[in-house]
């Protein structure tokens, strides 16, 4: 980069720049009247649960029900609601502060990367994020501030490789941050776990044999190769730990609080992906390969090429590894690591030769094009991506159902306490119904709805058979025209 700025200060303006079209496509939903409705009504009533006495435990339904019969898994864990919940919070549970949250958490994953991956790769590096990035957004756009458990993994896949680059290049200073970012990709869709598997196998092995190399001990046996130890809370591996429980705490709990836990129907699923011989002979050459990778890796000095190069093949392996597994229904959900892809594919060339030319544009003008390209593909945009358009047509839709179903409820002298919830025919039970249970629960009062899932979930006291003999009882159908039905009198 030749931009003439300070010291660090251009890689401040550079995530500036980077985050424009982010924050004119937040402004934009805002303007639009966004509201969560359908999943992201869900994520929104979870959200504002992690200040109740019943924090969210588990993540994300999955579609595991569709592709397996009796398999009722989630996605691994909340950590998405627990992100959101501050932003949603200080809005006074808006939607502006789920877009606010969703807009905050896409910035910081972009700095990350910047950061790390100039640490990296220096100005190469750089070039490599900043063309998975933009790339991100010209592909995804708008929908890259929105709270569907997905869109957050697209930004975080791109920050995950540029960390395990930092891992390889052994600058441990990254660790945390790895532990982080992979628990929000990982706990964000089941469908990126095979995608990033070969990733976490080879760089698992790689410290295990790079510890035992310089201490001449098993990990965590500290052995005796370790002089001027740090204090425990400055040692990288210790704040990981940290980090990680912090991230994955929630899903421990519910091993112990809901019956059948989520691990057990994430081992159903997993036994189901692999029956038969050929795919459990797959999985285990996979596992050797990656560990024979590994096994090259560690004892070696790398250079910023070839780690970069080997976070690619692993990536690539992964991608390779999701698709074999899945086969063609796995192949819709990878658009969550398309700016991974990205970032490995730009990542194997050795030289940029256009890097100085492009460099040489002010950042005015690198903003003008980025807000440019923005207010093209936006919300209502004649350009508008097909993702954006179907969220702008369901979010339009549902927009005056919750608010006519407060308006009866007023006129009825209800203002608070429990309402049981019902949607009927395919748009009132999975777009108005979840969009009115969330603003509902946002305006004080306290919702009860039925789902159609097989087991018992962490929200179990907010199903119909738990609403007290005297709640309201509302009926959504795809009319979105509510019908309020009071409790008898006496």
């Amino acid at each position: 980069m030749t931009w003439r700025l300070q010291g660090d200060r251009w890689r401040v303006v550079l995530v500036v720049v980077l985050a424009l079209p982010l924050l004119a496509w937040a402004l934009s939903w805002v303007l639009h009247g966004w509201i969560p409705q359908g999943d992201e009504a869900w994520i929104a009533l979870k959200t504002q649960d992690v200040f109740s006495a019943h924090p969210p435990l588990q993540g994300m339904r999955s579609t595991s029900d569709l592709q397996w019969t009796g398999v009722w898994a989630h996605h691994p864990g909340p950590i998405e609601f627990y992100l959101l919940a501050v932003p949603y919070a200080v809005t006074g549970f808006h939607p502006v502060g789920l877009i606010l949250g969703c807009f905050l958490l896409a910035v910081a994953l972009i700095w990350l990367a910047v950061e790390h991956g100039w640490a990296a790769g220096r100005s190469n590096g750089v070039v490599v994020v900043v063309l998975a990035v933009v790339g991100s957004e010209i592909m995804l756009g708008p929908s890259l501030v929105l709270p569907w458990n997905p869109w957050p993994a697209v930004l975080g896949t791109v920050t995950l490789l540029v960390l395990a680059w930092q891992l390889l290049l052994d600058k441990l200073s990254a660790l945390p941050w790895f532990v982080a970012v992979a628990s929000l990709v990982l706990q964000a869709n089941l469908a990126l776990l095979p995608v990033v598997l070969p990733l976490l196998i080879v760089l698992a092995v790689v410290g295990l044999l790079r510890w035992h190399e310089r201490r001449s001990a098993i990990w965590p046996l500290p052995g005796w190769g370790a002089v001027d130890r740090p204090r425990v809370w400055r040692r990288p591996g210790a704040r990981a730990v940290a980090v990680g429980v912090a991230c994955w705490l929630p899903a421990v709990v519910e091993l112990f609080e809901v019956t059948p836990n989520n691990a057990s129907q994430l081992w159903a699923l997993t036994t189901r992906e692999l029956a038969g011989p050929l795919h459990l002979v797959a999985a285990a050459l996979l596992v050797v390969a990656c560990c024979w990778a590994a096994r090259r890796i560690a004892p070696q000095s790398l250079t910023a090429r070839s780690a970069a190069r080997s976070v690619s093949g692993c990536l690539a392996t992964g991608v390779l590894a999701a698709l074999a597994a899945g086969g063609t229904r796995r192949l819709g959900y990878l658009f969550m690591a398309f700016g991974a892809v990205l970032f490995a594919a730009a990542a194997r060339r050795d030289r940029w030769p256009m890097r100085q030319r492009l460099s040489a544009v002010p950042p005015a003008g690198w903003a003008a094009v980025g807000l440019t390209i923005a207010l093209c593909i936006g919300p209502g945009a004649p350009m508008a991506l097909s993702f954006t358009r179907g969220e702008l047509r369901s979010t339009t839709r549902a927009q005056p159902v919750p608010g006519a179903v407060r308006q009866e409820l007023r006129a009825d002298g209800v203002r608070s306490g429990a309402v049981v919830i019902r949607g009927v025919g395919a748009q009132g039970w999975a777009s108005y119904a979840p969009a009115v249970v969330a603003f509902l629960a946002a305006h004080g009062y306290t919702p009860y709805f039925d789902v159609a899932w097989g087991h018992p979930e962490d929200d179990e006291y907010r199903r119909i058979r738990n609403a007290p003999a005297d709640a309201v009882q509302v009926t959504v159908g795809d009319d979105g025209v509510p019908v309020v039905k009071l409790p008898a009198a006496g």
